[in-house]
This record gives structure tokens, sequence and C-alpha cells, in this order.
């Protein structure tokens, strides 16, 4: 399976502080806000990740994670010209996902749990068609307000070329999965207790105050890559030991160090 950031659907969201940099890299806490939804990524054993961005972000986007290597990670870009609506995003990824299936994740997604791993029992070469993960119980066909984590099969390009004429966006796409009877809609919670759309200066600042919460009573870290990549096996004890000497935030470097048995 592949990994898609949609990294600038909402480039122009909270204005103006996202002028000078791309809106994935603010700060959240103690890390910038695109680690939380590449950790959910990783966390569900995708090791081949597409970042999708508009032209003025990709490169900063490039300089912050670069090819992935230091992770055991494979990172490609991808220019995302045309509108900033998530469909338009799915469509640059079609010659990085080829035949395989692919999990869709919004760049501005913060997830306060953990637990993704198990939660795509089918997520194998086998995957047929869309699982969608929503924090609407009650939602039939998941909207772009939904958390923005899908996983779909190798169909889903054929639909996107039809729905992008159409103009119906990711609700004709799920639509679309609906009619076939291939779609699935896994509530994450009853509200949006477990994930934030971090979209307005508000919601950067509940986000930050929330992670900043959470951590301080786990003593754990959520949305840190380097950890979740060693937890897996991507990288070994001493690979993990070289990037905590690298980290020049000393508290971050000795959260890291502190992992090491």
């Amino acid at each position: 399976m592949r990994g898609l950031i949609a990294a600038g659907c909402t480039v122009h969201k909270p204005w103006p502080v996202t002028r000078p940099t791309a809106k994935s890299l603010l700060p959240v806490f103690d890390k910038p806000l695109i680690y939380y939804p590449l950790s959910v990524l990783i966390e569900m054993g995708i090791r081949d990740v597409l970042v999708i961005s508009v032209p003025s972000g990709v490169p900063q986007l490039q300089r912050m994670l670069g090819d992935g290597g230091q992770w055991g990670l494979r990172f490609s870009y991808a220019l995302q010209r045309a509108s900033r609506r998530v469909i338009d995003a799915l469509a640059c990824a079609e010659e990085f996902v080829g035949n395989s299936p692919c999990s869709l994740i919004f760049g501005d997604r913060v997830f306060l749990e953990t637990g993704f791993s198990g939660r795509f029992t089918d997520s194998s070469g086998a995957f047929r068609g869309a699982h969608v993960i929503t924090g609407l119980p009650d939602a039939e066909i998941p909207s772009e307000a939904a958390t923005g984590l899908a996983v779909y099969d190798s169909t889903v390009f054929e639909k996107v070329r039809a729905v992008r004429v159409s103009d119906a966006g990711i609700v004709g796409l799920h639509r679309l999965y609906r009619e076939e009877g291939r779609l699935r809609v896994d509530a994450l919670a009853k509200d949006h207790g477990t994930w934030l759309n971090v979209d307005t200066p508000e919601l950067l600042r509940e986000a930050s105050n929330r992670i900043e919460d959470v951590q301080g009573r786990s003593k754990g870290k959520l949305g840190c890559p380097e950890e979740v990549c060693w937890r897996r096996g991507y990288i070994d004890d001493e690979q993990l030991e070289v990037l905590s000497d690298l980290v020049p935030c000393r508290e971050y470097g000795t959260y890291l160090r502190s992992l090491l048995p």
C-alpha cells in the first residue's frame, strides 16, 4: 500500500500565517503539523509516501522531510497545479500509486489517538473498495469535513476522472463506491474529541494545547515519526541514536534517546 498526504488543499487557511510557509509546516506544539498525519501512515505500515502540495509548498516540504531515508521511508513529491480540492490532489497520484491500494490523509489533521495499524484489516494487495474513517457515526457518504483518512483500491483513479468531470468532489467519489456496494464507513468517535481539523488560528492553538496535555499525561509523544519508525523496525537502535544526536532541540533529542534500551 502507498500513502498520500494532501498538503496543499487548504493552503490559504489560516491566512495570513500561511503566507510565508506551507500550512503543513506550521507548529503544533513541539512538531510541524505534517508530522501528525505522516505518523498515522507510518503506523499503518506504509513506507512509500507521496506528499502533494501547491508549487510554493513543495520546496519547503522537501527541505523539511527530505527523501525519507533518515526514517527508513521513501518520500516523493507532486505538484498540485489545479484547484485545491482533495479530488484534484488524488488525481496527481495515479502514476505513483499504480495498481496498488492507497491511503489518503489530509495534511492538516491531528489525531489524538493511535491504533490505526489494526483498523484497516483488509489493507493488503487484495484490498477492494473504499474504507473511510469519519467522525460522524451516522454519515452514509463522508464529505470533505470528515477526518480526512481513507483507504482506496486501485479503481479509485477511474472514479476520480469521472468525478472531476462532474465536479462532484470527494463526496461524489464516495458515492460511486457506495453504488458499487464497496464503501465501508468507520466512525472514529461520536464527536471530534479524538481528532482535529487544524483549519483556523483557534484550532491551531487548541491542537497545540491538547497535544501538550496528552503528552504531559502520557510522558510520550504523539506524531513522532522517528519513534513510530523505530517501533516498527524501519530504523534500528543505532539509527535512532544518530537521529537523536542530530536534533538541535535538546528536549526532543533527549526524548528520542530515552526510548533506547
